[in-house]
């Protein structure tokens, strides 16, 4: 018999795919990590825009300054 890989799909809210392991006395089920296919039609920006947090404020005027009114 070969080795082969197993994958499960279950369907709750939303459709979920899982490998298939096994621990010594359980098969279990572990979180596959996946993509959007049609990232145009979902919202996802092709590439992200990558900021240093220390650089943040020097780029954009910060709303949370004491004395802003933002809280």
């Amino acid at each position: 018999m070969e080795n082969l890989d197993i994958e499960v799909e279950y369907q709750s809210n939303t459709i979920g795919k899982y490998d298939l392991d096994f621990n010594g006395k359980d098969f279990v089920l572990v979180s596959k990590k996946t993509d959007c296919l049609a990232k145009e039609n979902c919202g996802v920006p092709a590439d992200k825009q990558k900021i240093s947090l220390s650089d943040l404020s020097k780029t954009e005027k910060s709303c949370c300054t004491p004395g802003s009114g933002c809280c």
